[in-house]
């Protein structure tokens, strides 16, 4: 009877429900875009947005479904300002550049692309009894891309603006290693790389020049340092 209540209560440790928050560090790959509308050599816009790198942060809720899997709801914010947008230098229109200035000079663009992301993630826990415990995982959800755009159509004095948002399916790759603090405390060290489908974002042309629609998949990688924290002993 003593070795069955041993047992029980050992298991009973080994599940249940956890809350966690995340702070870090995240560089957003360059989105690579296609306009919808053709440029004047025939041939769809290809911009490409470069990103400033900036913090990130997510908020955890999950439940350990054994020792080795956990199952959990991600929340997460990936703010970044816009750094550079260019195109081929062979192209008509070879960039989009800060509209304060004057050709050929080509500033950096106002603007930023932020996301937001929802996931589902399925964690496995390599080493649970161990203080020092690796974990690898993936996660499904989706993104919500927002673009802001004010820049000018470089070598023209024609202007381009955009202020759209989209939400698509993305999914995630996950690394990291767990230190126990306590019996119900974690501190989690994690590395996300993320993607998603497509996010159409619609641009304004001041003149004659309209790109009209532009697509291109978001991609970030982070790292994140986290407290988890375990809501039954």
């Amino acid at each position: 009877m003593t070795t069955v209540m041993v047992a029980t209560g050992a298991a009973a440790q080994d599940t249940g429900w956890y809350g966690a928050l995340d702070l870090g560090y995240h560089r957003t790959e360059v989105l690579r875009t296609h306009s919808a509308a053709l440029e004047s050599d025939g041939q769809p816009y290809n911009f490409h947005f470069g990103h400033t790198d900036s913090w990130t942060g997510f908020a955890r809720v999950g439940y350990k479904l054994s020792p080795n899997l956990r199952l959990e709801l991600e929340g997460g914010y990936r703010p970044g300002n816009l750094s550079n947008v260019y195109d081929s230098a062979a192209r008509p229109v070879t960039a989009i550049c800060n509209n304060s200035t004057v050709s050929p000079a080509c500033g950096t663009p106002n603007g930023s692309l932020h996301a937001w992301t929802l996931m589902g993630n399925l964690l496995v826990d390599l080493m649970p009894d161990g203080q020092i415990d690796p974990f690898i995982g993936g996660g499904l959800g989706v993104a919500r891309t927002s673009l802001s755009l004010n820049g000018r159509l470089q070598p023209t004095a024609q202007t381009l603006t955009s202020d759209d948002a989209d939400t698509k399916f993305a999914w995630q790759g996950i690394v990291g290693v767990s230190v126990k603090a306590n019996e119900r405390l974690n501190v989690d060290v994690t590395y996300r790389y993320i993607g998603s489908q497509r996010s159409n974002f619609a641009t304004v042309g001041s003149g004659a020049l309209q790109p009209g629609v532009i697509d291109g998949p978001y991609k970030d990688q982070s790292i994140t340092i986290g407290l988890r924290y375990a809501l039954s002993a």
